[in-house]
Formats: C-alpha cells, structure tokens, sequence
C-alpha cells in the first residue's frame, strides 16, 4: 500500500523509516548507488538524516506490506530550485513489481498538486534498474556530471516535465 509518512509526527513510522534506510540503504545491492562516499550509514547517521529532512522540506512516500516499508521515496521540494526526488529504493525482493513505478507516480501527483511543472532526478550511471524505470516513465536525460561518485563514476540528471499533462 502506498502512503505519505511524516516520520516526525509519529514514532511508529519514524521506527519503520529508519530501520528500512538502515537496510536498504546499506544493501550490498543498493549502497552503491545511493551514495557519494561509498560509505555504508550507521543507525545513528540514518536517525540524524531523517531528524534533519524537514529542515530541508524532504518529505516522504512509502510502499508498505505486512507493517515493514519495502519501498522508499524521499522527495524535496523548493519554490526556487523545484521538485526533485531525492532517495528511491525499492526491497531486492520487491523490485520488478510495479512498486518503483506507482512510487514515481505518487511522487507526481504531490508535483503536481502543488504546481510544480517538472521533476528532477539524479541516477548514477551504473544504476541501470533505476535509469531504465525512469525513462520507461518518460523521465528525459538533461545533464551528465562527471566523476561524482568516490569511484568516479557519473551522474545523470533526469527530468519529467508535468505542466503539459
């Protein structure tokens, strides 16, 4: 089931969040493309990472079966710089279910909802699971930045522009 989590208001989501980043984010399949330094998260970095994305107007979708949130969308939102999705993961054994895609989606109504016109992404290029959804979902390549990962590996921002739906 999808829903939007405001972690700081309840503890029982602020539970599932941080023990889902904890997992997901530090999955030898994921961690990867989810960081810059190539450094897995502690518990204690992963609760001060979710302490401070209200400050950072970061809010939260999430994917949920049997009470553990298998899918995680963090997206922020600035009147200035725009709507961008920030962290996206989906559970090994949940991905090629649809649930990235209705994640994405759930992500753009709230776009949409409060009048923005696009949305950014930013994939590593090695992400190939993640670059192939976005495209799928009409996300369009603007922007290669090279060498930004500790290992050199580039980045790819993509957009989809929502004014014309």
């Amino acid at each position: 089931m999808i829903r939007y989590i405001q972690p700081l208001s309840d503890t029982s989501d602020f539970t599932k969040l941080e023990d889902a980043l904890f997992e997901h984010l530090n999955a030898e399949s994921h961690y990867h493309f989810l960081t810059y330094t190539l450094m897995k998260l502690d518990r204690p970095q992963i609760r001060h990472l979710i302490q401070t994305h209200k400050e950072a107007e970061i809010d939260y979708v999430v994917y949920e079966e049997d009470n553990r949130f298998v899918g995680i969308v963090a997206y922020k939102r600035n009147p200035i710089l725009g709507f961008e999705v920030y962290v996206m993961v989906v559970a090994k054994h949940f991905q090629h279910k649809g649930i990235g895609k209705q994640l994405l989606e759930a992500t753009k109504q709230v776009a949409i909802k409060e009048g923005y016109k696009q949305i950014d992404v930013l994939v590593f290029a090695d992400n190939k699971t993640m670059l192939r959804l976005l495209l799928k979902c009409d996300y369009i390549i603007i922007n290669i930045q090279h060498h930004m990962r500790a290992d050199g590996m580039d980045i790819i921002k993509l957009r989809k522009y929502i004014s014309c739906e």
